[in-house]
């Protein structure tokens, strides 16, 4: 009777726990998935995220945090999503360094399509099939109601790969829509603003905040 009682009580501790973890995938919750560095020493930490949508048990998620500091292209070329060497880094390299076997398979594979510049017309290139991916200028608006809803701030670890850390403790990072120019890509500034449509020139170094839809069973 003893031990019924006890393994009672450690069932329904497991299903609080769970239903306190998946409390944190409700839209606007901010779960942790997957590891990555964090800090100026090389251990990895939890990776912490912010659920921007919901669809049935699918939610799409940004990180939290500007996890690392990249170029969106190494030279300045004309660069759409689909070329970028950002992309690339993220769906190749990022996502073994950041997360299990286990985890990768609850990563969706999302079609992405990126639009022209609305002001200029540059090319948004041709759409891709993107386990993670950048947010693009109208999925920002969309996704956060506010400036102060963007705003984002670098990890130590993206400071000390180059990301700049601005007097209120933010920074600034890449969006996938393309600026004026080939050349540009639109960001998010350290205000949250991401009404720049000129963006930032390719091989500048900006915060790189990764996105992805993940497959959560109950």
């Amino acid at each position: 009777t003893h031990k019924k009682l006890l393994a009672e009580e450690i069932r329904k501790a497991e299903a609080e726990k769970r239903q306190a973890e998946l409390a944190k995938w409700e839209v606007g919750g901010s779960p942790t998935f997957g590891s990555y560095y964090l800090d100026n020493d090389n251990s990895k930490a939890p990776i912490e995220w912010f659920v921007l949508a919901r669809n049935g048990n699918e939610f799409l998620i940004i990180s939290k945090y500007g996890i690392d500091c990249k170029q969106y292209n190494h030279l300045y070329v004309d660069t759409t999503w689909a070329t970028s060497p950002l992309r690339t880094w993220m769906n190749v390299e990022f996502i073994n360094i950041a997360f299990s076997t286990e985890e990768q398979q609850k990563i969706q594979m999302t079609r992405v399509s990126t639009p022209n510049n609305s002001l200029y017309d540059t090319n948004g290139g041709n759409p891709t099939n993107d386990k993670i991916f950048l947010l693009s200028i109208d999925e920002s608006k969309r996704y956060f109601l506010s400036d102060e809803a963007r705003q984002c701030a670098p990890t130590a670890y993206a400071v000390l790969k180059g990301a700049r850390k601005f007097n209120n403790g933010y920074g600034w990072w890449w969006l996938r829509t393309p600026g004026n120019i080939q050349r540009r890509i639109e960001y998010v500034n350290c205000c949250g603003g991401n009404r720049d449509v000129v963006g930032a020139d390719v091989n500048c170094g900006g915060c790189v905040r990764p996105a992805m839809w993940v497959k959560i069973d109950n």
